[in-house]
């Protein structure tokens, strides 16, 4: 690859994020992959996991590295080094990622090209029945689907309206103790949790309204925490228990998971898991 070229590898787990969960915590540790369908583990750098080959228009993925990871990577790195509470600079940058994540995901993108595929066939059976299949076949260009590029644009300007929302919310930085095991994060990074009546957590790709909190892994020692209400002043220490609650929650709709080492607290590696439920938008 010639230097300074664009990557063809495009990651919808950034970089900054995977690099909180190799064994040794740094962008050139080694990372462990764990794929949820096949329900094999296999070794991988950050450069090549939690992504694929041309996700995005060139313009959107450079948009993506330059304007959004490289604040977000100093504030996690800020919040990690010396923990606190997150403070409104903190919360503008982490809210904006956190949106980006719910929106850039392949699981996503494929969800809004489904449903307008099929507003398309409904758009293009009105027509025929107005103008005329002729007519309709003619002018069919004018339902054309969007180009990436135009995809790339739409995925920042809903991740931009998400993330004013998301700033609007009580943040916290939860902490793992030493005496307990590492967080992981899932190909789906940026999830809500909800405590059912029966006792058993229920797990969304959005839906913040009825949740009792969001989360975002940031290492495998920490976590954002998105809630109604303030939680301890912003800082949260985690037990084994909640450790276990946030990591079977991330494999819940993971294609794959990302670990510092070949086993997850909380999720059972050893054999196959069925294939995630489909995303409905909305």
């Amino acid at each position: 690859m010639p230097p300074h070229s664009p990557s063809k590898y495009h990651h919808f787990v950034p970089r900054l994020l995977l690099a909180g969960f190799t064994h040794d915590g740094t962008r050139h540790g080694t990372l462990h992959v764990h794929d949820r369908v096949r329900g094999r583990w296999r070794e991988s750098s950050i450069d090549r996991a939690g992504g694929q080959n041309r996700l995005n228009d060139p313009e959107i993925e450079a948009a993506l590295g330059l304007s959004l990871e490289g604040h977000a990577a100093t504030a996690i790195r800020e919040l990690v080094t010396s923990p606190h509470a997150p403070t409104d600079h903190d919360v503008g940058v982490l809210a904006a990622i956190f949106a980006i994540q719910q929106v850039r995901v392949p699981e996503h993108r494929d969800a809004v090209r489904q449903l307008e595929s099929r507003v398309r066939a409904f758009a293009q059976q009105l027509r025929e029945q107005h103008w005329g299949k002729e007519e309709a076949d003619r002018r069919a260009h004018e339902l054309e689907p969007m180009s990436k590029k135009e995809e790339g644009v739409r995925m920042l300007a809903s991740a931009a309206r998400m993330g004013e929302f998301y700033v609007r919310l009580a943040w916290s930085l939860l902490e793992v103790p030493a005496r307990c095991p590492d967080l992981c994060i899932g190909s789906l990074p940026a999830l809500s949790v909800k405590r059912e009546l029966s006792g058993q957590d229920s797990v969304s790709l959005g839906a913040f309204a009825e949740a009792d909190f969001s989360f975002l892994p940031i290492t495998k020692r920490a976590a954002v925490v998105v809630s109604h209400e303030p939680i301890s002043a912003g800082r949260i220490q985690a037990d084994a228990a909640f450790v276990a609650r946030l990591n079977w929650a991330s494999a819940c709709f993971a294609r794959e998971m990302y670990a510092p080492a070949p086993t997850i607290c909380g999720v059972d590696t050893s054999k196959p898991a069925p294939p995630p439920p489909a995303w409905s938008v909305g």
